[in-house]
């Protein structure tokens, strides 16, 4: 019974979701113009599909070419709403309970990159043009914008999960998908993250090939170990002198178990909150108290996890006192970085420095 409401829902919220983009391509829906040249990085699919490590990438990309760079995003879960500036690209204001966990990590990991929330992607446009007429951005780079077609884009990612294709799945609520596969013909680029395989890649360019779209694909690089009260790094040699109690808020827990484990990490326990999970003092002293118990001389969690920890004035004193860490990841090219970044310059090319 249950499954088969499921089903009828996700047709209904298909159908919908159908419609919507009808009247986007018909124009009935407006579609508001950009002064500023627009990357988006989106998907089809909730959770974590790796928007974010690729929005961290391309922006990196953009700073090393010289470019001014702006990073538009939701800020999911953040406590100000409105348009917010999270940092003017020199000093960061916000901290991850304010703005949203995601774009606070973007401001730390790219410095010189002016980061915006807002719930409308038109009205952070708006705040950009007029708050940085002296040094207005070259290029915007959208987080998660691939349903948000009220603003113009000139360059549209779509991100695809190696875990689970499109093809694969369902609508939402019986699957993941926030609309028909179809709708990634919208897209520039797919591309394929979080792969482990080649015949992942594959099977994906069989699926990209038949929506006539050009396609990327990249893995997670596992990055170092990290301590969040100093910031010191972990050397390898110093991994297997403690014993590990893992915990993340994430949307895909697994993988971040299996990336603890290609650097030889193994956890005596894995706790998994709900993505973007606001961790409370309590929460701390019930994971200290389990990692007693079992033995565990350190935790470890992401970093994305590791902004939101450090947003509680309460809890940082409590990290102080134990060994608390995070894992850094990257984005590595396994296929069609050439093209990518080929399409991001001739985006370059056009805008005026």
């Amino acid at each position: 019974m249950m499954n088969g409401l499921l089903k009828a829902s996700s047709y209904l919220y298909g159908a919908i979701m159908h419609l919507r983009n009808a009247l986007f391509d018909r124009k009935v829906f407006k579609t508001h113009p950009s002064p500023i040249p627009v990357i988006s990085i989106g998907n089809i699919s909730a959770g974590g599909t790796g928007k974010t490590p690729l929005v961290d990438w391309v922006t990196g990309f953009l700073l090393n070419q010289g470019v001014r760079v702006a990073i538009l995003s939701r800020g999911y879960g953040r406590s100000l709403k409105g348009v917010q500036l999270v940092s003017d690209g020199e000093v960061i204001k916000l901290n991850s309970e304010q703005a949203g966990d995601e774009p606070v990590m973007l401001a730390h990991k790219n410095k010189r990159a002016i980061v915006v929330v807002a719930e409308r992607r038109k009205n952070g446009v708006e705040y950009l043009v007029n708050a940085f007429q002296n040094r207005l951005p070259q290029v915007i780079v959208l987080d998660d914008a691939f349903q948000h077609r009220q603003i113009q884009r000139h360059l549209d990612v779509a991100v695809v999960s190696a875990n689970r294709l499109p093809i694969d799945d369902n609508m939402l609520p019986h699957g993941r998908l926030r609309e028909p596969v179809t709708g990634l013909k919208r897209a520039d680029l797919l591309l394929l993250s979080k792969v482990t395989s080649k015949s992942q890649i594959k099977r994906f360019g069989d699926m990209a090939k038949a929506l006539g779209k050009p396609m990327a694909a990249t893995r997670i690089q596992t990055g170092s170990i990290y301590s969040c009260i100093s910031e010191q790094k972990l050397e390898p040699e110093g991994i297997d002198k403690k014993i590990w109690y893992a915990f993340s808020g994430i949307g895909q827990p697994d993988q971040f178990l299996e990336t603890l484990s290609e650097i030889n990490l193994k956890s005596v326990v894995n706790k998994a909150f709900k993505d973007h999970y606001a961790f409370s003092a309590q929460d701390v002293i019930e994971l200290l108290a389990e990692a007693e118990q079992v033995g565990a001389t350190a935790l470890i969690t992401t970093e994305k996890d590791y902004y939101r920890l450090m947003a509680s004035e309460e809890i940082k004193p409590m990290l102080a006192k134990h060994s608390f860490y995070y894992l850094k990841i990257g984005l590595e090219f396994l296929d069609g970085q050439k093209l990518f970044e080929e399409k991001i310059l001739g985006l370059i090319a056009k805008t005026p420095l």
